[in-house]
């Protein structure tokens, strides 16, 4: 694996958990 790879990786999990974290507030906003 290159860098630019593990790089690329790192930053799918990271924007995929702010995306996790952001759901909720979008199905119950009330929260």
């Amino acid at each position: 694996m290159t860098d630019n790879e593990r790089l690329y990786e790192s930053n799918f999990l990271f924007i995929f958990a702010g995306a996790l974290e952001l759901l909720p507030e979008t199905f119950y906003p009330q929260i």
